[in-house]
């Protein structure tokens, strides 16, 4: 039988062909090819088909015209389902309408895309091939549209579809949840084409095997099944007809930038098509206005595409991809960046407006999560707005606690929040100790909260006082508490190794001596009197004396300790100075002795 050959089209203006699907049942499918104009009198109301085309070799056929098409299997069983058995329809489908071997008309059909979709009376989703699950949902959403039709729905919110789901009649064989599952794991919602073929039209049918519903019905089910879709399949959903279009970030974020975030997953037979797929539903955005956006153009590189989509992106022109996939990691990597400053330095209604806009596209990593928690005037609210969006995504690592701990202005509101609702996540570690005590603001507040909540968990290491010792503001205070909480569970000993160097010798004082005179003067001597008043024998007055440290002597003999005392190591401290030929140390302990 002879093969179909197309005539071609009309490139000066907007033509382009309708197929006429005819009646009948079988396994031969027939069709007629009509030229027809997007602006023309003459054009007939037709329904756009949207599907996947799966494994691209043509190993079914078509009759065109009287003559053979060669087509995929997937495009045949969708003409197979969708074919009525005794009305004609009128349909578009870009696999038969458009000859893909025609550069130059797959480029001006490209260009028009947009406007065959929008006027088409409605756009046919194909999903494939039905199941027992997917016809249990099918059938289940199909009742819900009978339903809805005895009442006024039209502005219904999700809590009143919601009640009228609950009421509609289920079937016992079983849950049309996991027919939903399956239905969107479909190939149809990762090819990149589909987009505007959605997005672009008035009403939408989803159709699996025989049976079908309005797509305004079936991005509802998700919510009403408590399914949650993936983030690509979600967006897509987003842009389909009905309420989600109207009230999601499709109404306020449609630029080429954000569209690439998106649908960043999309999946295209050829890789120019990522961008080419998007440039019909992208409006400008501030800052591009004046840039020439990228037109479809099958004769340019992909590695020419990725740049010229990156000039008017970002406004350079010396950037430099290899490939489409790297400009669209560049642009994920970008906005990770900005997202995690954002989080560091803005506030809830900014970051609120990020998620709403994009975030969905840019995965929270540990470090937003530490950024936010750093965020000195708005850590808590921003953490909680968070934890209300993202939770599933919000992981309570010892780093994030640690930047919590270390936050000046809400530290300890933060870690109370974090504490309340994900408790078993918290670890209280040595780091977050520090972080706590190194912080000059409300290390007081934050090492009170963790001993209250978790205070077995607080060990004082030297570390830990080391850290307190140089909090010029605020270790008077934290050093007072760690001591007092150590003195009253009976466990002065980490205090007094941390504080003294004890098993240290010499070397450990000298390199410490300094931040230990700190400690000891702007505490008011008050680890030193509980030092002695826990009657530890540590040889800090013989040790500082034997090494010749004055100033240490000094605060030892002040605060109380005894000259004539017996130490193991060193004597007492007179024969340790006199030994070490430490002169003014010996006069020092003679004029208190």
């Amino acid at each position: 039988m002879q093969a179909f050959s197309y005539t071609p089209i009309d490139l000066e203006r907007p033509a382009f062909r309708l197929l006429q699907l005819r009646q009948g049942q079988g396994p031969v499918i027939e069709c007629l090819l009509h030229q027809v104009y997007i602006d023309g009198p003459d054009t007939v109301p037709y329904h756009a088909v949207s599907y996947t085309w799966g494994d691209t070799e043509k190993t079914s056929s078509a009759m065109v015209d009287g003559k053979v098409l060669g087509v995929t299997e997937n495009l045949y069983i969708a003409l197979q389902h969708l074919r009525l058995k005794d009305v004609d329809q009128v349909l578009w489908i870009d696999a038969i309408c458009i000859n893909q071997d025609d550069l130059r008309e797959r480029k001006h059909q490209v260009e028009h895309m947009c406007k065959i979709y929008s006027h088409a009376e409605e756009v046919t989703v194909w999903l494939g091939g039905a199941t027992d699950e997917t016809d249990m949902t099918m059938d289940s959403l199909g009742r819900l549209e009978e339903y809805s039709l005895m009442y006024p729905h039209r502005n219904w919110n999700l809590a009143r579809w919601t009640q009228l789901w609950l009421s509609v009649p289920q079937s016992t064989k079983g849950n049309p949840r996991k027919g939903l599952e399956l239905l969107l794991q479909r190939p149809w919602f990762r090819r990149v084409w589909i987009l505007q073929e959605v997005a672009n039209a008035k009403r939408a049918r989803v159709w699996c095997g025989t049976k079908s519903i309005k797509s305004r019905t079936f991005t509802l089910a998700p919510k009403l099944m408590n399914v949650e879709p993936e983030r690509h399949c979600q967006a897509v959903l987003d842009i389909m007809p009905g309420s989600l279009r109207e009230e999601s970030w499709w109404s306020g974020s449609r630029d080429l930038y954000n569209l690439l975030l998106k649908f960043k997953e999309a999946k295209a037979t050829d890789p120019r098509d990522k961008v080419y797929a998007l440039l019909g539903i992208a409006l400008k955005s501030p800052g591009t206005e004046h840039r020439d956006a990228p037109r479809p153009d099958y004769k340019k590189t992909p590695q020419k595409v990725a740049c010229d989509t990156a000039s008017f992106l970002f406004g350079l022109s010396d950037v430099s991809y290899e490939t489409v996939s790297e400009l669209i990691e560049d642009v994920v990597s970008r906005e990770a960046s900005f997202f995690c400053q954002l989080l560091k330095e803005s506030d809830t209604i900014e970051v609120g407006k990020f998620l709403m806009r994009r975030g969905l596209e840019v995965p929270l990593s540990e470090n937003m999560i530490k950024a936010a928690a750093g965020n000195a005037g708005n850590g808590k609210d921003i953490i909680n707005l968070l934890l209300q969006q993202r939770g599933s995504e919000v992981k309570v690592t010892e780093g994030v606690i640690q930047a919590a701990a270390g936050n000046a202005a809400s530290g300890k509101d933060i870690i109370n929040l974090l504490i309340q609702q994900r408790r078993s996540e918290v670890e209280v570690t040595e780091e977050v100790i520090k972080a706590a005590a190194g912080n000059a603001a409300s290390g007081k507040d934050v090492i009170t909260l963790l001993l209250q909540q978790r205070g077995s968990e607080v060990k004082v290491t030297e570390e830990v006082i080391k850290a307190a010792a140089r909090n010029k503001a605020g270790r008077k205070d934290v050093i007072t508490l760690l001591v007092q909480q150590r003195r009253r569970e009976g466990r002065m000993t980490e205090v007094i190794e941390a504080a003294t160097g004890i098993g240290k010798g010499g070397a450990w004082i000298l390199e410490h001596i300094n931040t230990l005179q700190k400690v000891f003067t702007e505490c008011n001597w008050i680890v030193v009197k509980m030092l002695l008043e826990e009657n530890c024998d540590v040889n800090a007055l013989q040790r500082a004396s034997s090494e010749g440290h004055q100033a240490t002597v000094k605060m030892l003999l002040d605060a109380g300790a005894e000259v004539n005392a017996q130490g193991k190591e060193y004597g007492n401290a007179l024969y340790a100075a006199s030994w070490g030929g430490h002169e003014a140390v010996v006069k020092l302990l003679l004029d208190k002795g």
